[in-house]
């Protein structure tokens, strides 16, 4: 989703320090479908952060432990 443009962050349940270009890869096959730069992480966010972030992430609040998730920035 974010390669297609759908979604700018990804929702990760500890911070990262990394703060560069990563590579994306495709679940379940380790074939590398593009990068993505990190440029910020923030978090824990709370039920009302995510639905206000819920754009950015496009992850549905009933997969999440509310509260103990980071929205990782990835753009570019």
């Amino acid at each position: 989703m974010i390669l297609e443009g759908k979604k700018t962050c990804e929702i990760r349940g500890s911070r990262t320090n990394k703060r560069e270009r990563i590579a994306l890869i495709r679940c379940s096959s380790g074939l590398v479908v593009g990068t993505c730069e990190i440029v910020d992480v923030i978090g824990p966010l709370s039920k009302r952060e995510m639905l206000k972030n819920f754009k950015k992430h496009r992850i549905p609040l009933d997969r999440n432990g509310v509260g103990s998730k980071h929205l990782t920035g990835v753009w570019r």
